[in-house]
């Protein structure tokens, strides 16, 4: 689980947050979405734009604005019961529970079952979190309608009950300077033509005798013929260590088990701000004979 990541998402590591303002809108028969800003014309801007019955609620808890959706038939009652309801109604009660980042904001979905759970996670295109009856993540992806990659750590930002902070722009300032996880958009299954084009450049570009002229400075590979003891080997490499998600999800054990079988070494390349609490582990990889290398504070 990601248990860890959330205990470090708090007030104190994040910084001092102002009351959000909040805004609440009815898309669906079990679907609130709920959006937090920090503002007060950020979260005007955003209920004056929104087509779907929306509620508008202060720093102090009382509502501020309302109105019914453009095709909503039923708004008034969707209006009141927005109105009264909290942020995240019955999420995390001994229910399987999706936290969805869309449409600017934060929205749950909750499921009697671990099989309907997880055939709406299969089916939802936009970034999300899945987490068990007892509130722990167990599935969590970036999609591809989250071009920026915040929906992930939104989600998990409001899990938090001191953190509010659910729309794009604010959890992107987080993310820059490593305070919220980036987790990268999920890798598209089976064949796309814009995949098939981008391996055929690869393979056209990213050759030796380019790499070299563009990086000179730089050990990109080396040559078997100048060093004949290398035939044969391969020089293996991890991005991102030791891990986004907090030391409870870092596999660094697990990859040094299955490198000390083999008798492998491996270069690990570091993000300097997932370090903390993960120095344990670090210094054994040194003792087990792998490299530490610097890929900087935070992956973007």
């Amino acid at each position: 689980d990601i248990r860890d990541t959330l205990s470090r998402i708090s007030t104190s590591s994040l910084g001092v947050f102002v009351e959000p303002w909040e805004l609440r809108t009815h898309v669906g028969p079990r679907n609130v979405i709920t959006a937090r800003f920090d503002t007060e014309q950020g979260a005007r801007a955003a209920f004056k734009k929104t087509p779907w019955t929306a509620v508008l609620v202060n720093p102090e808890g009382n509502v501020a604005s309302t109105k019914p959706g453009l095709l909503d038939i039923s708004g008034a009652t969707h209006v009141e019961i927005l109105s009264r309801q909290g942020s995240c109604p019955k999420v995390f009660e001994r229910q399987w529970t999706l936290g969805k980042h869309c449409w600017g904001g934060v929205s749950w979905e909750i499921f009697a079952s671990e099989d309907a759970a997880r055939r709406q996670w299969k089916r939802t295109p936009w970034s999300k979190v899945l987490f068990d009856p007892e509130g722990v993540p167990v599935e969590c992806a970036t999609e591809r309608l989250d071009r920026q990659g915040a929906g992930v750590a939104a989600i998990l930002q409001v899990y938090r009950e001191n953190a509010h902070r659910s729309s794009g722009a604010t959890v992107l300032v987080d993310m820059a300077t490593g305070r919220a996880p980036y987790v990268p958009r999920s890798a598209r299954a089976g064949w796309s033509l814009k995949g098939e084009v981008l391996k055929r450049m690869a393979q056209v570009l990213v050759r030796r005798e380019v790499v070299k002229h563009l990086m000179p400075r730089s050990i990109c590979y080396f040559d078997a013929e100048r060093a004949p003891k290398l035939k044969g080997h391969v020089a293996l490499t991890f991005d991102d260590a030791p891990c986004r998600l907090g030391k409870e999800n870092s596999m660094v054990p697990d990859v040094m088990r299955l490198l000390a079988e083999y008798d492998a070494r491996a270069t690990f390349m570091l993000m300097g701000k997932f370090v903390r609490g993960n120095e344990a582990d670090l210094v054994e990889l040194l003792r087990q004979g792998h490299e530490l290398g610097n890929h900087g504070l935070v992956d973007r």
